[in-house]
């Protein structure tokens, strides 16, 4: 009996699974999600190679601009589907060596990007896109000694070599000012 019930288990489990795949084959190329990296990743490629930084920060509107120098390298990665970015510099007088990953994401329909770094050993997530005028606006929220604090980014192509990248805080929810501002330079 055992043997029985076993076999007709087996023979409805794969008539189940030919019916799935009858019911995609007949589907055909339409039931296929687009797969592989998004088309969006074109314009951001520009962004791939070694650079030269030149960081300015503050945190708050009347602190004065500590500035500090650092590398970055940015590539395609996972198959072409992100940007991977690693940065090495000085934040407050320590080493700072942060990631950061740029992408679109085809299901919500926008781009993120994610900053990890060992100063804070937080992972913060940005969401948003391009704007018309070409620069790649994004927001979310960072996190500073237990508090949280909303943000947005811009990241600007100035030309084929150089770009900048600012961060805009508020503390009020209402008065943005900027935090951070990065200059980048192709290495040479």
């Amino acid at each position: 009996m055992r043997g029985y019930r076993s076999g007709l288990l087996v023979g409805l489990l794969l008539a189940m699974a030919t019916g799935v795949a009858a019911d995609n084959h007949e589907q055909g190329e339409a039931a296929m999600p687009e797969m592989g990296p998004p088309s969006e990743m074109e314009h951001v490629k520009w962004m791939v190679g070694d650079w030269d930084a030149k960081m300015q920060y503050r945190m708050a509107p009347d602190s004065a601009w500590i500035e500090s120098d650092a590398k970055s390298t940015t590539m395609l990665d996972v198959g072409g589907a992100i940007l991977r970015t690693t940065y090495t510099g000085t934040m407050m007088g320590m080493d700072m060596v942060g990631m950061g990953t740029l992408f679109y994401d085809r299901e919500m329909k926008h781009w993120v990007s994610t900053w990890i770094d060992n100063m804070s050993a937080r992972q913060s997530v940005y969401t948003g896109g391009p704007r018309e005028d070409g620069v790649i606006e994004l927001a979310g929220e960072d996190m500073y000694q237990g508090v949280t604090y909303p943000v947005k980014m811009e990241v600007t192509k100035t030309s084929d070599d150089a770009y900048t990248w600012q961060m805009f805080m508020t503390v009020d929810g209402e008065n943005w000012f900027p935090s951070m501002a990065i200059e980048y330079t192709r290495t040479k």
